[in-house]
């Protein structure tokens, strides 16, 4: 099939190519494979990723030279919405790392420039975790 392109040269339109997953469930596996560089919510993970599950590198500890002790750590299809920030599709915040504080936290707080816009939209997140 050949696919609709903007002037810029991104694809516009997608193929109808279907698979069922293990839970019954139709979904367009070339929506797939085309969302690994889409982001619609901005969170930083890929909708694609979103969908379909990934795998994460968590640190669990430090050994007593100072070097991290991690584990692998697989990010389930439903513990994320593609459309809502750090969440899934119920409105439960996510936390990756399972520290106790909610990913978007620690996004938002790790970069200064994002603490405003963090305080403004996240008010109870920025109330109970702005201490980090």
């Amino acid at each position: 099939m050949e696919h609709i392109r903007s002037l810029k040269g991104d694809c516009l339109s997608i193929p109808r190519l279907y698979h069922t997953d293990y839970n019954d469930t139709t979904i367009n596996i070339t929506v797939i494979a085309y969302c690994h560089i889409l982001d619609v919510d901005n969170d930083s993970i890929s909708d694609g990723k979103e969908i379909k599950g990934y795998t994460v590198k968590i640190i669990v500890g430090w050994k007593d030279d100072g070097t991290p002790i991690s584990r692998m750590r697989y990010i389930e299809p439903n513990e994320l919405d593609p459309l809502t920030p750090y969440a899934n599709k119920t409105g439960v915040y996510t936390d990756s790392d399972e520290d106790g504080i909610p990913d978007i936290a620690e996004s938002m707080l790790s970069n200064r420039s994002k603490w405003d816009d963090f305080k403004a939209n996240y008010p109870d997140l920025w109330s109970e975790y702005s201490w980090i």
